[in-house]
């Protein structure tokens, strides 16, 4: 079998490895191996010696050198850190790093480590976003490894609350705020299907009844009471008695009540949104721009009636729940007061409002929605992207004087230096153009032709009639021309994740590398094996990656 042929063969088995979580003594597996062997003949498995420390190796240098070479085309980036422990008692510290290419292409990696790791971080922290926890920020007052050492202490370091969407948002409203009969409905649900579950003859009757099988209430995954609910209810629809054929309902007082039925198709109206919204923020592409539409779209569901001027309260004509919530308006103001309690933060926070501002679906049609004066609000974003181009004009006129002066040697050892006397032959014929204009007016001239033209609208329909939502970095990277200061500072800003999902994602893969089997696995190969689980896509797939 030729080399590259056999080179082939093993970079594809490296990744079956790698990214399958296949033990590494599979390959020691005579079975195994001869069957290889007949399938494709002349190729002869590698040993698990050559596989753990040559092949796996040498696939993790390749997509770090890729990486460093992505990383170095992002001018920001955004490091989170999630520090867990499985049950096994294993701690590890997992990183992922967002960022936005040159091309205005999203780009992710995924890193994580088991036990021990110390970093000197001697970079520039403009900000260390948390939970709350102020035993995140404690870490920071140190002082770095520099000849001269320099505090950082917790004024210097912006701290802000984490947006990260809530899986379940009735977990944090306040018990005296629940109404006691939502709370009897919903325990009641979540008890018939739990009951349900855990029997045999229950699960396939309702299989047969309505060829359902009902979700599992989880307190980790993302709306899981809202599908546990709505599933239930899907199936008293399709059946509605279904009821007289469970086991578990077959005392009258396990079943549901009318009452109760009526109380959780509201509770599931209400849901609803949330639902949207946690899958909306959560998704790989979206970005900061979401956010504050995000959360005024839900004060205005969730908002069922509104004061006028007078005193008289009426309607909210802005929400789509007004009218048809009667038994859970208690819980819906219960959930206002905990969205501005937990994310009203974002309307003062300059990253998301710049999101907001610098999204083409959105622009400033969402100010409208808040109290917030648009005259003050776009005079503040003036400001600072004023303060935002100097900066970007001191970077590229650093990087242009380098490159005259690299272009100034080389022109030097090729020959005579060329003259610089302006000829004047042709000067009447072409008129002078004039120059583009100079300091801060530029970006600001690009933001109001920004903001003078229509938003785009949120999916869009291509040629074969594929409708596909609209995405945000797309149109700065074909407005590049138009924008070229203010693409950038979209770039930049849009290189801040959504939400902490990335980081959450990845910590139940490093159970299943780190298993009970494989308990001996060294620090380093768990490393490399993880890295590749999750990155191995940037370098298949450059294209899509992020």
């Amino acid at each position: 079998m030729p080399n590259s042929r056999k080179n082939q063969l093993d970079v594809g088995l490296t990744r079956v490895v790698s990214e399958g979580n296949l033990p590494l003594n599979i390959l020691a597996n005579s079975t195994v191996r001869e069957w290889i062997e007949m399938a494709v003949p002349g190729y002869h498995l590698p040993s698990v010696y050559v596989m753990r420390n040559t092949l796996i190796p040498q696939r993790y240098e390749q997509i770090k050198e890729y990486i460093k070479k992505k990383l170095s085309s992002c001018t920001d980036i955004s490091i989170i850190l999630d520090i867990w422990s499985c049950k096994s008692m294993v701690g590890y510290i997992g990183f992922t790093c967002s960022g936005v290419l040159k091309t205005h292409e999203p780009f992710r990696l995924v890193s994580q480590r088991p036990r021990k790791i110390t970093t000197d971080l001697s970079c520039q922290i403009v900000r260390v976003v948390t939970d709350g926890g102020s035993n995140m920020i404690r870490p920071f007052n140190i002082q770095f490894p520099t000849n001269q050492s320099e505090t950082l202490i917790q004024s210097s370091v912006e701290q802000v609350e984490c947006s990260e969407p809530d899986p379940n948002p009735l977990i944090h409203i306040p018990d005296s705020e629940r109404m006691s009969a939502v709370v009897d409905a919903m325990d009641k649900a979540l008890s018939i299907i739990g009951a349900v579950r855990r029997s045999v003859n229950d699960n396939e009757i309702v299989y047969y009844a309505t060829k359902l099988h009902l979700p599992a209430k989880n307190a980790t995954r993302w709306n899981s009471q809202y599908y546990a609910i709505k599933g239930l209810l899907r199936i008293y629809e399709i059946d509605p008695l279904i009821q007289t054929k469970l086991n578990a309902t077959q005392d009258k007082s396990h079943c549901l009540t009318s009452r109760m039925i009526a109380i959780l198709k509201e509770l599931v109206l209400i849901l609803e949104p949330f639902q949207e919204a946690t899958d909306d923020l959560q998704a790989d592409y979206e970005l900061l721009g979401n956010v504050i539409p995000a959360y005024l779209d839900l004060i205005n569901k969730v908002s069922l009636t509104r004061e006028e001027d007078d005193g008289t309260v009426i309607k909210n004509p802005k929400s789509p729940l007004a009218g048809k919530i009667h038994h859970c308006t208690d819980l819906a103001e219960a959930l206002k007061k905990s969205l501005e309690s937990r994310m009203s933060f974002v309307l003062q926070d300059t990253f998301y409002v710049l999101g907001a501002i610098l999204d083409p679906r959105f622009k400033k049609c969402w100010i409208s929605t808040t109290a917030m004066s648009e005259y003050a609000l776009l005079d503040s974003v003036r400001f600072e992207l004023t303060y935002r181009y100097s900066n970007l004009k001191d970077g590229e006129n650093a990087s242009r004087s380098q490159g005259n002066e690299e272009e100034g040697a080389t022109n030097k050892k090729s020959g005579p230096t060329p003259s610089k006397k302006k000829p004047n032959l042709y000067s009447t014929i072409n008129a002078t153009e004039r120059p583009p204009s100079a300091g801060s007016s530029q970006i600001l001239e690009e933001f109001e032709v920004y903001l003078n033209e229509k938003t785009i609208p949120m999916q869009q329909e291509d040629i074969s009639g594929v409708v596909t939502p609209t995405r945000s970095l797309k149109y700065w990277s074909q407005n590049a021309h138009r924008f070229p200061y203010l693409s950038c500072v979209a770039r930049n800003i849009y290189g801040c994740p959504v939400s902490s999902v990335s980081i959450e994602r990845v910590s139940s893969t490093a159970s299943d590398i780190l298993t009970a089997k494989r308990m001996r696995t060294k620090a380093g190969l768990f490393e490399k094996l993880h890295f590749l689980k999750h990155n191995s896509k940037l370098i298949n797939n450059p294209v899509e990656s992020h």
